[in-house]
């Protein structure tokens, strides 16, 4: 039996859950997006070509703007062109356009560092702080929540605000993200 009227669009999870394994079970078969804060795991510098929220860094050293994303895919502009900072090198450096270089990420590449919306946006944030209502919401009255003890995903779907976590739905999700 099934609490969803719908298949959640993301799932919702603390720092302590970001493992490749994890985006990989939502993205494949949840057909979702994970949405989970990057755990750095004591690491001295971010990917090569990419900041520490894996937003891509140009040939001249500086954040790429982001401009969107949509079906897995974010799109990032060249941040001289976009009035962002002074590059010294100039537009034409690194892209003969007059729309700048552009860099796409997709999750499918590589579905811990990429998702959609990107982190740090305003829209990454506002789903994530579901999250938080979430669990503010099931701590303060648990005795409402249907939620069972110990760790476990917090999907939202769609425009939907979810007040408590969702369990219950007999696929037995909570159980392959327990440690």
């Amino acid at each position: 039996m099934s609490y969803l009227s719908s298949k959640p669009q993301y799932y919702l999870m603390d720092a302590g859950y970001d493992h490749k394994a994890i985006y990989e079970i939502v993205r494949k078969d949840y057909k979702a997006q994970a949405i989970i804060p990057l755990n750095h795991r004591g690491a001295k510098e971010p990917p090569e070509g990419l900041d520490w929220d894996a937003t891509p860094i140009c040939s001249a050293g500086y954040r790429m703007v982001y401009w969107g994303g949509s079906k897995g895919v974010n799109k990032f502009r060249c941040p001289h062109i976009m009035g962002k900072c002074d590059c010294p090198f100039g537009s034409s450096w690194c892209s003969d356009s007059n729309y700048g270089m552009v860099i796409k990420t997709r999750a499918r590449q590589d579905p811990r560092l990429f998702c959609t919306p990107h982190r740090g946006t305003t829209n990454w944030q506002s789903l994530y702080n579901k999250r938080t209502c979430v669990e503010r919401s099931a701590s303060s009255s648990p005795q409402d929540s249907c939620a069972p003890s110990g760790n476990y995903p917090y999907p939202t779907s769609g425009n939907a605000r979810t007040r408590y976590p969702v369990a219950g739905t007999g696929d037995g999700c909570a159980s392959r993200f327990r440690s």
